[in-house]
């Protein structure tokens, strides 16, 4: 029996050493909508999160700051180091489609988020949760596990247009 998710997700990647920021730029690599599809996409990039650049983002919702769904809203910004990537993805990725990646007082925002994205550096990664709008800018809101480093920095998208 499969759980079903409330929204179906894709997850995209985006090399990060090509320089096309166009729709073609990126690769739609998997649709899912249940817990079982979840667990299949999760275990393919569980061990590569660290080398490329993948979005988990409503299905409607291309990964662009751009899209309709993303141009008013804005992202929080985490720095995580490459060792914790993994289980503080798995963390964050499995509260993102549970609609439980904001704390239980907040649950009435979910779909404020738009999703996920995780872009590799040097040494570290940076996450990024997409806010379909700027109502929720606190870091604290979320359920997070507190392996990031440094702060949680809110960004709008409108300040690029």
């Amino acid at each position: 029996m499969d759980l079903w998710l409330n929204d179906s997700w894709s997850l995209y990647f985006h090399d990060p050493f090509d320089d096309n920021w166009d729709h073609n730029g990126y690769i739609k690599l998997y649709n899912f909508s249940n817990i079982y599809e979840f667990w299949i996409m999760f275990d393919n990039i569980k061990d590569i999160l660290h080398v490329g650049m993948f979005f988990v983002m409503r299905d409607h919702i291309f990964p662009k700051w751009n899209d309709n769904e993303n141009k008013d809203g804005g992202f929080l910004s985490i720095k995580i180091l490459k060792d914790k990537v993994k289980d503080f993805c798995k963390n964050v990725l499995i509260n993102l489609v549970n609609e439980t990646l904001l704390k239980k007082d907040n649950h009435e925002f979910s779909e404020v988020i738009n999703g996920i994205s995780i872009s590799p550096k040097k040494h570290f990664c940076i996450v990024k949760i997409w806010l379909k709008n700027c109502e929720i800018q606190d870091g604290s809101l979320f359920n997070l596990k507190n392996e990031y480093y440094g702060d949680i920095i809110f960004k709008t998208n409108t300040c690029k247009m």
